[in-house]
C-alpha cells in the first residue's frame, strides 16, 4: 500500500483540504462528476407499488440507546432535500409535538400529519398513526411552539392552482385549525418554508419563490417575511410583503430566535460560481459558502449586512498544472445547516462540507465533515464528525443530496448547558449495501461540554443492522432526522426508518411504507469521551484539542489582514467629512463609535457583523462643533482608539 498524506491548512476563516497519495492524485474512478440534482416540489408523481414488500416485524439493532415509539407512517422517506429544521418540539408543559408529511401510497394524497406524547402517560395522543391537520396536497413541514403552548406549523400546499406556503395554528389539543396563508410574490407562491417563533410570538419565515418548470441550474430566489401571532384570536397577521434574501442553489437555509433576547439569526448557502445569480446561467449546487445574518432586535433584518462565514479560497490558475495546489480550498458547504441560540444568547452554527475540485469539476463520492462555529469564538471552527475516512478507495454513492455524514441538528441541555448535535451517518461498507447498492444510515449524537470548543466522538444511538444485499423491506435506514431544541435530560429525536435504503422519489431503491419514530436518548448515555481530534493539525501532523480558548488565526500569506487594526481617519484634521479605515483578520461583530473628550458617545458608525478584510467608510461631521474626537473600534476582544480633529 502506498503512503497517504493528508495536508490541512487554515487561512483566515477558510478551510483548506488538500489530499495527496504519494505525490499523485487518486485514480479517476474515485471521483464523481459534479451534477445537478432534482429538487422536487413535494412527494413525487411516480406512484409507489400497490402492495408493500415484505418487511421485518421489528427493527434489528446491535445496541439501541434509549427508547423508541411509532408516531405514524409515510411512504415518503425524505421529508426535506436539505436542512430539516425542527419537525419536533417540546412545549412548556413537556408535551412533545411531532409533524411530518404522510404519503398514503398509490393514487393517495400527501398530507401534513401530527401527533404528540402525553408526558403523564408516556404514550401518543393519536396512537401510532397520528392525525391529518389539513386536507390538501401538502409537504415540507416545520414546527414551533408559541408562548401559550400553541403549536405553529409551516408547510407548502397546492392551493388555488398554485403551490404556496401556509402556516397554521393548532389552537389547542383538538381541532379546528386556523390557516393563515401569506401574500404571494409577483403572482408566485413561496415554498420550502423555514419557521422560527421568537419570545414575543413573532413568526420569522424563510422560503423560496416557486417558479414552475424552472430548469435545474437556475438560481432559487429566497424571501423573508415576519408575522405576529395573537394568542387571543389565534390568528397570524403577516407583514405587508416579502423581503428578498440572497439567491441560493440549495435548500439549506435555517434560522433561530434567541430564548433570552430579541436576536434572530438567519443562514443560507450562496453559490460561488462566476456571475451568480445572473439569470440565464446554469450554476452549481456544490460550490457554496455559508452566509449568516444576526439581527439584534428581530425587527428589521437587513440581508445586505450578512457576512460570509466560510469564505473558501478560490482556485489560483497560475499554479497549474499542479491541480492540487491550484484548487486551493477543496471543501465547500453543501445543503444543510443548523442555527441555534443557547441559553446564554450565543449563536451556534453546525454545517456539512463536501469535497469539491473546482478546476476538474469533480468531487469524491461521499466524504464529508460536520463543523461547528460559535460567535463566542468567531475565528475558529470545530469538527463534530469527520467522515473523510475512506476517500482513497471507496466509491459508494449515498444518493442525491446525500453524503456520508450530514444533517446536523443542535440542542442544549437546560440543566448542564451541554450542547448536543444529532446527525446521520451512512455505512459505506461494501458488505452492508442494499440489493440496489445503496448504503443505510444511522443516527449519531455528539456532545460538547465546553460550549462547542471540543466534541466527543459521536455515539451511534440506532445501530441498525443491514445485511449485505438486503431486499426491500429488509433494509433499514434512519433518515429525515430532527431534534427538539431543548434537551431536558433526554435528547428528543424524530426520524423516518426507511425500509429500503435510497430515496425512492429519485429512483433510488424501492417504495416502502415507513414508520416515523420518536426516539428518546438519555443524555447520560451519550459518551462525553473520547474527544474528537480537532483540526487544524500541528505541523508535525499530530491533532490537538483546543484548551483555554486558544485561537486558530489566519496565515498572513493568504491575502487577508494579518492583524486587527484601526488606521484612523484621513484627512485628519478634517472639515466636515473624512474617511475611516479599519482591518479585521476574521469575520467578527464590529462596533465603530465616536466619542467627545468628555467620554460622551457622539455617533455610531458601525454596529454589526463584518467579513474579514479591509473596510472603509465616509462619515460627515456636519453639525458637530470643532474639537478633538475619539474613534473607538471594538471587534471581539480587540479594541483600539484613534484621535481625530474637526476644524471649521
Amino acid at each position: 500500500m502506498r503512503a497517504k498524506v493528508l495536508s490541512i491548512v487554515w487561512c483566515g476563516l477558510s478551510l483548506v483540504f488538500l489530499p495527496t497519495v504519494a505525490g499523485a492524485e487518486p485514480a479517476a474512478s474515485l471521483y464523481r462528476p459534479i451534477m445537478l440534482h432534482p429538487l422536487g416540489l413535494g412527494p413525487a408523481a411516480t406512484a409507489p407499488p400497490a402492495v408493500a414488500p415484505p418487511a421485518r416485524g421489528a427493527v434489528d439493532h446491535f445496541d439501541l440507546i434509549g427508547d423508541t415509539m411509532t408516531a405514524g407512517k409515510t411512504w415518503y422517506e425524505i421529508q426535506h432535500n436539505g436542512t430539516l429544521g425542527r419537525m419536533t418540539a417540546l412545549d412548556q408543559n413537556v408535551y412533545q409535538q411531532f409533524c411530518w408529511t404522510k404519503w398514503f401510497g398509490p393514487s393517495g394524497p400527501h398530507q401534513i400529519y401530527y401527533n404528540r406524547i402525553n408526558p403523564i402517560y408516556g404514550n401518543f395522543a393519536y396512537g401510532s398513526t397520528g392525525i391529518p391537520i389539513e386536507d390538501a396536497q401538502a409537504g415540507y413541514s416545520g414546527m414551533e411552539v408559541a408562548a401559550n403552548t400553541r403549536i405553529l406549523i409551516a408547510f407548502h400546499w397546492f392551493s388555488s392552482q398554485l403551490s404556496t406556503l401556509n402556516t397554521m395554528v393548532l389552537p389547542g389539543f383538538e381541532m379546528p385549525v386556523q390557516y393563515n396563508e401569506p401574500p404571494l410574490v409577483g403572482g408566485n407562491g413561496l415554498i420550502w418554508p423555514r419557521l422560527q417563533v421568537d419570545r414575543r410570538d413573532r413568526l420569522h419565515l424563510l422560503a423560496v419563490k416557486n417558479v414552475p418548470n424552472s430548469p435545474l441550474g437556475n438560481p432559487l430566489q429566497q424571501y423573508y417575511i415576519s408575522a405576529q401571532y395573537d394568542s387571543l384570536t389565534e390568528m397570524i397577521t403577516y407583514a405587508p410583503g416579502w423581503i428578498p434574501v440572497q439567491s441560493t442553489m440549495t435548500l439549506a437555509a435555517d434560522l433561530s430566535a434567541s430564548p433570552v433576547s430579541d436576536r434572530v439569526a438567519y443562514g443560507w448557502t450562496r453559490c460561488r460560481d462566476a456571475g451568480f445569480p445572473t439569470p440565464g446561467g446554469s450554476y452549481s449546487q456544490w460550490n457554496n459558502d455559508i452566509w449568516i445574518l444576526i439581527d439584534e432586535d428581530g425587527e428589521d433584518p437587513n440581508f445586505n449586512q450578512a457576512f460570509n462565514l466560510t469564505n473558501f479560497i478560490p482556485p489560483n490558475l497560475s499554479l497549474l498544472p499542479d491541480t492540487v495546489q491550484a484548487n486551493k480550498d477543496t471543501l465547500r458547504a453543501y445543503t444543510d445547516m443548523s442555527l441555534f441560540f443557547d441559553n446564554q444568547d450565543r449563536l451556534h452554527v453546525a454545517f456539512t462540507t463536501i469535497s469539491y475540485f473546482e478546476i476538474q469539476g469533480t468531487s469524491y463520492w461521499h466524504p464529508s465533515i460536520i463543523w461547528h462555529w460559535t460567535e463566542e469564538h468567531p475565528g475558529e471552527f470545530q469538527t463534530v464528525h469527520n467522515a473523510f475516512d475512506d476517500f482513497w478507495y471507496n466509491t459508494v454513492d449515498c444518493g442525491d443530496w446525500n453524503v456520508k455524514a450530514q444533517r446536523p441538528c443542535l440542542a442544549q441541555d437546560t440543566t448542564t448547558g451541554y450542547l448536543y448535535c444529532a446527525y446521520q451517518v451512512y455505512d459505506t461498507d461494501y458488505m452492508r449495501l442494499s440489493h440496489d447498492d445503496w448504503p443505510s444510515s444511522d443516527v449519531y449524537l455528539s456532545v460538547s461540554t465546553d460550549g462547542g470548543m471540543n466534541w466527543a466522538v459521536g455515539s451511534n444511538v440506532t445501530n441498525t443492522a443491514t445485511a449485505n444485499n438486503a431486499p426491500a423491506g429488509q433494509c433499514w435506514s434512519e433518515v429525515s432526522l430532527s431534534m427538539a431544541e431543548m434537551a431536558d435530560g433526554l435528547c428528543r429525536l424524530q426520524y423516518v426508518v426507511d425500509k429500503d435504503a435510497g430515496n425512492a422519489a429519485f429512483n433510488e431503491g424501492d417504495w416502502t411504507e415507513n414508520p416515523v419514530l420518536s426516539h428518546h436518548v438519555p443524555v447520560n448515555q451519550v459518551n462525553t469521551a473520547p474527544l474528537l481530534p480537532q483540526w487544524p493539525y500541528n505541523p508535525d501532523g499530530i491533532p490537538f484539542h483546543i484548551e483555554g480558548g486558544s485561537r486558530v488565526l489566519p496565515d498572513p500569506g493568504c491575502g487577508l489582514p494579518a492583524a486587527f487594526m484601526l488606521h484612523g481617519v484621513f484627512p485628519n484634521p478634517f472639515n466636515s467629512s473624512t474617511v475611516a479605515r479599519y482591518e479585521i483578520r476574521v469575520a467578527n461583530r464590529v462596533t465603530l463609535r465616536v466619542y467627545d473628550t468628555a467620554g460622551r458617545q457622539v455617533a455610531t458608525l458601525v454596529d454589526g457583523w463584518k467579513d474579514a478584510g479591509l473596510h472603509e467608510l465616509t462619515f460627515d461631521g456636519a453639525g458637530w462643533p470643532s474639537g478633538i474626537y475619539l474613534l473607538r473600534l471594538e471587534a471581539g476582544e480587540f479594541t483600539a482608539v484613534r484621535k481625530m480633529v474637526l476644524l471649521r
